[in-house]
């Protein structure tokens, strides 16, 4: 993930992340927070709150909410 990227809370995110096993998933996570390892959110492809390693976040890119 490119590391000056800065996330906000309650930001819609769409991302392309590798699982420690190297599956690879496109998801859209809505960003609660983040620390410096790992960006925390609710992700709406596993219905459920999650944690991201920065690290394994392949890309990353705003989403746009529909009006």
């Amino acid at each position: 993930m490119l590391t000056n990227q800065k996330v906000k809370a309650d930001q819609l995110v769409e991302m392309i992340y590798q699982s420690k096993t190297g599956e690879l998933t496109k998801r859209v996570v809505k960003v609660y927070g983040s620390n410096k390892t790992k960006i925390f959110g609710y992700c709406y492809l596993r219905k459920n709150y999650r944690s991201f390693k920065k690290e394994q976040i392949l890309a990353m890119i705003p989403k746009k909410r529909r009006a």
